[in-house]
């Protein structure tokens, strides 16, 4: 995927790949580097609960069960968009 470094230096990079980092307890955040500037850019967070229902969705997809797996990722992107905020906003996790 190609993206622009629109923080930094402005040129265009591909996503090579995603680079991880523990923050705290079962929280980590995957981002990626902009090559010409070294501009970090967060692409997600994951937390166990994440991982869990990751781990869900992938079961349901192999048993192609599409309304399930729909639904699934509902409740994951809702997961997600709870723990950005919480980290971003620097609020405790409980």
């Amino acid at each position: 995927m190609r993206v622009a470094c629109n923080k930094g230096c402005g040129k265009e990079f591909k996503i090579k790949a995603l680079n991880s980092r523990r923050l705290k307890d079962d929280i980590d955040q995957l981002y990626f580097t902009c090559p010409h500037c070294k501009r970090e850019y967060v692409a997600y967070y994951l937390n166990g609960k994440v991982k869990a229902l990751q781990a869900q969705q992938r079961k349901l997809m192999a048993r192609n069960r599409r309304a399930e797996v729909e639904q699934m990722k509902l409740e994951i992107k809702a997961e997600m968009d709870k723990v950005r905020a919480e980290i971003e906003n620097g609020n405790a996790l409980p």
